[in-house]
């Protein structure tokens, strides 16, 4: 039988953290890929 440890505070926040800059960071990619012009620029 296996002991699963919980996260601390520190790891969980860590996590937290890395999750909301990729999902920031994808949200403003959309964006900013929604609103170019210049559509030869994000095909390739």
């Amino acid at each position: 039988m296996s002991i699963k440890q919980a996260f601390s505070s520190s790891e969980l926040g860590t996590l937290w953290m890395a999750y909301q800059q990729n999902t920031m960071l994808s949200r403003i990619l959309d964006y900013f890929i929604n609103k170019s012009v210049d559509t030869d620029a994000w095909r390739s």
